[in-house]
């Protein structure tokens, strides 16, 4: 990776107890990704906002050189949980950026639920945490949940806000689950396979794995 810098804004002094935290934290899992990420030219910008985050950590892809990470700080989980809210964002989005930098936006839904598949299993793979409870299905539960959507794999107008970002879905954030499965279920029948290959293909190559 090339000219990944990170701007922490600190107009709210709530982040400015974290500002020397938050450099180290991110200097030592930049120096973790660079070892499989192609990503170049990016902007991070750190925020805090505790009055319109849904969530401890919030991220916003501005476009494909700028990454917004926002935190609520006055969370009661925040101080607890920080260093894995400060490596999940980064490891996940950089890999994202790294995608659209080289081979631009998906073009089907498949090949967006695997774009986010390869970077849960990365997300995973970085920081060692475990995923939420959603991603906790058996294997039954795996297939039935793939079977059940393969007809909308091909789809070209699909709505991201229902498939990948909502909480309500059965399960929690459906495209990005059945992603995560899709290529954990891949890597573990292909095991000449490594995560580290698919990392560099675009959603249409690895698409065309299934």
């Amino acid at each position: 990776m090339k000219n990944i810098n990170l701007h922490i804004l600190q107009a709210n002094p709530l982040l400015k107890p974290y500002n020397s935290r938050l450099k180290k934290e991110f200097d030592l899992v930049l120096k973790q990704i660079s070892k499989y990420l192609e990503t170049k030219d990016v902007d991070i910008l750190v925020l805090e906002d505790g009055t319109r985050v849904d969530n401890i950590v919030k991220t916003r892809i501005i476009n494909d050189n700028v990454l917004a990470i926002t935190f609520d700080t006055k969370h009661k989980n925040f101080k607890k949980y920080f260093r894995q809210y400060v490596r999940r964002p980064v490891s996940y989005d950089l890999y994202l950026l790294s995608i659209y930098q080289k081979f631009g936006q998906t073009k089907t839904l498949l090949e967006e639920m695997l774009l986010h598949g390869v970077a849960l299993n990365f997300e995973k793979t970085i920081t060692k945490f475990a995923l939420a409870e959603n991603f906790e299905l058996n294997k039954n539960e795996v297939d039935d949940l793939i079977n059940k959507n393969k007809k909308n794999f091909n789809l070209k107008n699909y709505t991201l806000d229902k498939w990948f970002y909502n909480p309500k879905s059965k399960p929690a954030y459906i495209g990005r689950v059945i992603g995560y499965f899709l290529v954990k279920n891949y890597l573990q029948k292909n095991k000449n396979k490594k995560l580290e290959d698919l990392l560099k293909l675009s959603p249409k190559q690895i698409a065309k794995l299934f």
